[in-house]
Order: C-alpha cells, then structure tokens, then sequence
C-alpha cells in the first residue's frame, strides 16, 4: 500500500513538472497562464513561441508519462495500478502545484502513456489527429477523431483492455480540465 501511495505521489510529481511554461519563459517571457489560451501546454506554446518549441514542449510532455510507467514497472507496480499512478501524472500536469494548480489539458501525458502501453496503434491515432487538424485547423476536433481511431484500433487488435483505464480515465480528467471553460461560454451564451 505505502508502494503504490508513493508511486501515485510520484506520479503527481512528475506530471506537474511545467515543460511548456519553462519553455515559453525560457524563449520569450510569456507566461503561458495569462497569454494564447491562457493553458500551461504544448499547442498553447506553439501560439505563443513558435511551432518548433511547441513540438518541444509537446514531446516533453509525453515523456512525462512515459517516464512514470517505466518507474512504475521499475518499482515493481503492475497493470493496472500502474496506470492508476500514469492517470496521477496527467492530474499533475493539469493542477501542478508550482503553478497554482494551473496547467495544462493533459492530452500530450495522456498519449505518452498511450504509446507505452499501445505504442502501434497510438503512433497511427496520432497520425490521423495530426491529419485532422491539418485539414480543419481545430484541435478539439482532432483529438476526438484521434480518440475514436485509437480504440477503433485496439479493439481490432484486440489491447483494447490494456488501454481501458487510461482511456476512461482520460475522458474525465480532459473532461473536468475543459469544464470551466464550457461553464464560461455557457455563461456567456445565456447572460
């Protein structure tokens, strides 16, 4: 129990390191939280500093998840409390204690977490969101496409419960993460 307490915090930890801000300070100044879209990520670092350093940012993040399956099998935590502690790093990142608990979306973890765990069917998910934005130059609607194509995918090579977790998981916490910002434009909407 302490284990997996330890890896859950860890997890956290990770996650919240702010890639994207240290990187859009780093290069101009801006603080990502007040500029572009007023979130800690790796598209709202290419609005503000440049297409390269978004890629950047969005590779680090990714890493972030990675990097917490690989220390949860290094400790020796299994599937699926394994990915319970990769779901703790996309909170991190979302809430990072460093930044008032302002961050990110989370999508950038989230595929980094999918590629350890499906990386084929992950790389091609990414590819069609990739596509998807490229024609319609809307990101929300690329990562729904993208989302949709994954479990597609895994279903017919049958991984679809090596993912299942992450997949729920993913879906509530980009869910809460977008939730103030429909909250506002509903607001606006009706006011």
């Amino acid at each position: 129990m302490t284990s997996i307490f330890a890896g859950m915090s860890l997890g956290y930890v990770i996650g919240s390191i702010p890639f994207s801000q240290m990187i859009a300070h780093w290069r101009s100044g801006a603080d990502l939280r007040v500029h572009g879209y007023r979130n800690v990520g790796a598209y709202n670092v290419v609005r503000t500093v440049g297409i390269s350093w978004g890629l950047l940012a969005g590779l680090l993040d990714a890493g972030k998840g990675m990097v917490v399956l690989a220390m949860a099998h290094g400790l020796g935590i299994s599937h699926p409390l394994d990915h319970y502690m990769g779901l703790c790093a996309v909170v991190g990142h979302n809430y990072p204690i460093w930044l008032g608990f302002k961050g990110g979306k989370g999508v950038m973890v989230i595929v980094g977490l999918l590629f350890w765990t499906a990386p084929l069917e992950t790389v091609l998910a990414v590819m069609i969101s990739f596509a998807v934005f490229w024609m319609v130059r809307f990101v929300y609607m690329s990562v729904a496409c993208g989302t949709v194509v994954l479990i597609l995918l895994t279903r017919y090579f049958d991984h679809f419960e090596r993912i299942q977790i992450l997949i729920y998981g993913a879906m509530i916490l980009i869910g809460l993460a977008y939730l103030p910002r429909f909250l506002h434009w509903l607001y606006e909407k009706i006011f």
